[in-house]
């Protein structure tokens, strides 16, 4: 791969008076060889991702739709998804996303709307789509004509042609389409750029869903300065597996609303390689600022910002460690370039600072309009006497100037809220719980979590007997979409108003924590799973009673809190259920049936079988199996692929020697005796080395040994040391001490005083843990795996092998590798190094895993 340069180029100005598909063939042609999106699924580089858009422009282009129609794109978050986008833009048309999770009518009314005359979809989407289509052609991106040609089309694209047309919910509930051009769109990643000096060595990560307009800047911020987007599905895979990404991929800016960042930073899990965290779409809070501080380091800075739909990007408020923050608001920030804030009253006059006023903005840059509302549009978008070429959004926020222009952000005009980015209508919810014959009257708000999230609650005034949370939830389905549903509901007498007739919201009652009204009765837990279960639901909703036939929903449970209870409940059982587990669970006993089922797993998981003599695979450092998966659908046919996974509980593993004779034990029980084909990738490579010794010394054959980018015994060190030389470290020490002033001696002996304890504490930690968990037959934890396996890799020696053996590593684009070439004093025997050009820990996705594949094929062909 050809590395991404590291020094911060500007977006210049004249670089907005072109077209999108322009500016990402600069990107191409400078950097073909550079990573531009990554995922679990696949990895593409600026070339492959460009041809790619350039086969499905060519198949737009063959639809012969008109070319003032959009197209709509339905599919996942993802590679395919991006690779649509450019491709629609690269064919000269406008791009219409679509969420696959939306519901039917939602898309329908988009489609109708937007009078797009083509859908893209892919193998997953693609009857979701032909369902939608009601006649519309469909391009199936899996079943491209193989004849199409990968140039890019030549068609007059210019900075004036529309980009896309994103949905958004207004006032009332009903989407209205926003749409917007290719000069605004760069002139947006322009700022972005610029302000937060986005390089071509910069990760990007691309959370939001596909039809979220907040996506757009995360995606063109990456793609078109040569940086890497890194999508990512939340939805599906969880706050756990977001946090590894970010930690494992080093990724450097995160983008994300108030509510994800905090549910990130509870995962644990420490971010050393992120720079920038861009905070948007959600007021920031305190607690968001002290989560911040509490798990970043001095070289992260966090950017509170305001954009919209409508406007972009127009206000940033960057934070770091040292700026003193008064109680109070978190203030939006100042304006970005050529983006104008003013504050006007009802009657449209500015007002000064220190006076609230709902926020305008004014530049040349807005969006071009609401897409066939023109009185809507003339009604938001105005232009003022004077201000030549610009046009003023009045965006329907409240906010404040202090006297050094900072603005402050004072929420909604129209009681709308936004709930996890998305913009929430509390009069639409109110109108929908009134209207339920058992209701009188009715009031939302949104109030704090326990999670420190937005949860909506609703007070209700019913007829005779109140209703209970279930009837009410199950009423409000049929009419409302789940993120408008209130999470809790309180019964109240009487709303309390004040002699105006006006609702008091201040004086409505604090939600209590005791259990939710419901439809079944309370049923104590009856085991303990069940208690177990019952306990984390409750610590997750702050409730203090929870009964086990209790539906999750009707306690309170919406998507994302979901997600934290699935984070918690495969860490405390050491399973790996995934969140589709709800779609056919609803309760907590329903879950702990579900859990019971799931034996603990076994040990050999076959991955393809054939007549062959099997080649065992042997799982990384925390036990992980699945790359495996995309390796053997491309080995050969006849050839059974074993893999060896790590148990879910672990009384023994406290060496690479013990872990070795488990595994070497479970091999043996399917296959007495040799030729045993052995391979490892990472930490498993020395499990692999150690279980080839083992078999050696009980007289069986190993014809060959294959390491996957091995981990070294001893850590980083060049591991042919017997033993850590303390005495040389203590000379080391004592030498600086000597050349050093006296009075740097303090801090010197402070500092690595404190990185020995913390050595120290973390060795005993371990010892122990190994020891009580094991004995209370307690789940091992990703922590203590973490640990054990870095303690392991450190105190493994490994004796002289004198079997054949294969070390496939890898080099990127400089040539830069690891030092694999240190095996050459431990494997003694035939020995070959091999290597992949990829990415570090990329060997096992597309397309490197098909020389991969290709290599180990060749290397065991003859067993």
């Amino acid at each position: 791969m050809q590395q991404a340069d590291t020094g911060f180029v500007p977006f210049d100005r004249r670089e907005i008076e072109q077209s999108i598909p322009d500016r990402f063939a600069k990107q191409v042609r400078h950097s073909p060889q550079s990573v531009a999106v990554w995922s679990e699924e696949r990895c593409l580089t600026y070339d492959a991702l460009d041809r790619y858009a350039n086969r499905i422009a060519m198949a737009i282009v063959r639809h012969r739709i008109p070319h003032a129609t959009s197209v709509a794109i339905l599919l996942p978050q993802g590679v395919d998804h991006i690779a649509a986008i450019l491709g629609v833009l690269k064919a000269g048309r406008h791009y219409v996303p679509l969420d696959p999770a939306s519901s039917t009518e939602e898309l329908r009314a988009i489609l109708l709307d937007s009078g797009s005359s083509l859908i893209v979809s892919n193998g997953s989407s693609a009857g979701l789509a032909r369902n939608l289509s009601n006649g519309l052609p469909v391009c199936d991106v899996d079943a491209l004509d193989q004849s199409l040609s990968d140039a890019a089309p030549e068609l007059p694209i210019g900075p004036d042609s529309l980009a896309y047309i994103y949905y958004t919910s207004g006032t009332t509930g009903q989407p209205k389409g926003v749409v917007d051009n290719h000069r605004n769109v760069l002139h947006n990643v322009m700022r972005y750029t610029n302000s937060l000096e986005i390089r071509r060595a910069d990760r990007l990560t691309l959370l939001q869903s596909p039809a979220f307009s907040g996506s757009v800047s995360s995606l063109f911020c990456a793609l078109l300065n040569g940086a890497t987007c890194y999508p990512f599905d939340l939805r599906r895979l969880g706050f756990n597996a977001l946090a590894s990404l970010i930690k494992e991929r080093k990724l450097t800016i995160l983008h994300s609303v108030p509510t994800v960042f905090q549910h990130l930073v509870e995962t644990g899990v420490p971010f050393p390689s992120l720079r920038i965290i861009r905070l948007e779409g959600d007021q920031v809070h305190h607690h968001h600022i002290e989560a911040y501080r509490k798990h970043f380091g001095a070289q992260c800075v966090l950017v509170n910002g305001m954009g919209a739909t409508e406007t972009g990007l127009t206000r940033q408020y960057f934070i770091d460690h040292d700026m003193e923050l008064a109680g109070g608001l978190i203030p939006i920030g100042y304006p970005t370039d050529d983006m104008e804030t003013i504050l006007i009253d009802e009657f449209g006059i500015e007002v000064t600072a220190g006076q609230i006023g709902e926020i305008a903005v004014r530049s040349r840059y807005l969006a071009l309009g609401y897409w066939n509302r023109p009185s809507l549009t003339s009604e938001r978008f105005r232009r003022p006497n004077g201000a030549k070429g610009k046009r003023t959004y009045r965006t329907g926020d409240f906010g404040r100037f202090r006297t050094d222009g900072c603005l402050e952000y004072l929420g909604r005009r129209d009681y709308q809220i936004k709930i996890r980015g998305r913009r929430v209508d509390l009069q639409q919810i109110e109108r929908e719980i009134r209207a339920l014959p058992s209701v009188v009257d009715a009031v939302v708000v949104s109030h704090p979590s326990e999670a420190g999230d937005t949860r909506l609650v609703g007070y209700v005034v019913a007829v005779n007997s109140p209703p209970t949370s279930s009837a009410l939830r199950r009423a409000l389905a049929e009419t409302l979409p789940t993120r408008m549903i209130p999470t809790a509901f309180v019964v109240l007498d009487e709303i309390p108003v004040d002699d105006n007739g006006k609702i008091r919201r201040r004086d409505l009652p604090t939600p209590s924590n005791a259990r939710p009204s419901q439809d079944t009765p309370f049923v104590s837990p009856r085991d303990n799973v069940e208690r177990a279960l019952v306990e984390i639901c409750g610590s997750l909703l702050g409730i203090t009673t929870v009964g086990a036939e209790d539906d999750l929903f009707d306690l309170g449970f919406d998507s994302l809190l979901l997600l934290r209870l699935l984070a918690k409940v495969n860490d405390e059982f050491s399973q790996d259920l995934s969140s589709g587990v709800f779609l056919n669970v609803r309760t907590i006993a329903q879950l702990a049936d579900r859990l019971r089922q799931c034996a603990p797993r076994d040990t050999l998981i076959p991955l393809q079988s054939g007549t062959r003599a099997p080649c065992f695979l042997v799982h990384a450092h925390r036990g992980q199996v699945l790359h495996y998966g995309r390796l053997a659908s491309r080995m050969e046919r006849d050839r059974p692929l074993v893999a060896v996974q790590s148990p879910a509980r672990q009384p023994f593993g406290t060496t690479v020697e013990d872990l070795a004779t488990h595994h070497v034990t479970a091999i043996r029980r399917v296959q007495e005796h040799g030729p045993y084909l052995l391979g490892g990738y990472c930490f498993g490579a020395l499990v692999a080395f150690e279980m080839a010794q083992q078999l050696h010394a009980l007289g069986e054959t190993v014809p060959l040994l294959i390491l996957l980018d091995p981990d070294l015994p001893g850590g980083e060190a060049p591991q042919n040391a017997t033993r850590v030389d303390l005495i040389s470290k203590i000379r080391r020490h004592v030498g600086s001490l000597r050349s050093a002033e006296l009075r740097h001696w303090a801090p010197y002996l402070r500092t690595h005083g404190q990185r020995v304890l913390r050595r120290v504490v973390r060795r005993t930690r371990h010892r122990v843990l190994s020891v009580i968990y094991p004995a209370l037959q307690r789940p091992i934890t990703t922590s203590v795996v973490d640990d054990w396996a870095q303690r392991a890799c450190r105190m493994y020696r490994p004796k002289p092998y004198v079997g054949a053996a294969l070390v496939i590593g890898h080099v990127d684009g400089t040539g830069a590798v690891k030092h694999y070439e240190s095996w050459q004093g431990i494997l003694c025997g035939e020995y070959e190094l091999r290597y992949i050009e990829a990415p570090e820990r990329s060997m096992f996705q597309e397309p490197y895993v098909r020389e991969l594949a290709a290599l180990l094929n060749n290397a065991i062909d003859g067993w």
